[in-house]
């Protein structure tokens, strides 16, 4: 049987990678203008003071509590909580902070979860209106940590 020429098959055109993104229910878009620069605003903080430091503390088996004060001053004490000086915002907004603070370190995100969470979501849902005027604002403002030692 004689041999027939076929031309090469033409390759398909190659097509752009979309952009690196963990968002994959897009939740992001949700947010408003404010609760996005938050959400950045955890994210450059987690990028440039705990990624570069984290592995050391990993492999100490420590936690870096000298971050605390820099922490405090991102506010989010009481997030997704209104009112006895909590941050506000949603759940969601909590959800997609937590995100970020996962992205880099774990034990992060837990002793935020733990302290605003746990913590000051019990008290938030079941504490007595004197609980909650007690512990909610020096909480809120990282006086009182449920999550330290």
């Amino acid at each position: 049987m004689p041999s027939i020429a076929t031309a090469p098959a033409a390759k398909p055109a190659k097509k752009a990678l979309p952009k690196p993104d963990s968002d994959f229910l897009p939740a992001r878009r949700c947010l408003d203008a404010g609760e996005k620069a938050l959400v950045r605003k955890v994210r450059t903080y987690m990028e440039t003071k705990v990624q570069p430091i984290i592995n050391k503390y990993w492999s100490d088996d420590a936690f870096p509590f000298e971050l605390l004060p820099s922490f405090k001053e991102l506010q989010l004490g009481g997030l997704g909580f209104e009112g006895y000086g909590c941050a506000g915002g949603s759940q969601k907004l909590f959800g997609l902070v937590a995100m970020e603070l996962a992205r880099v370190d774990a034990s992060f995100c837990t002793f935020f979860g733990v302290h605003s969470g746990l913590a000051m979501g019990s008290i938030y849902l079941d504490g007595s209106e004197e609980q909650k005027r007690k512990w909610l604002p020096p909480m809120a403002r990282w006086e009182k940590m449920a999550a330290s030692d």
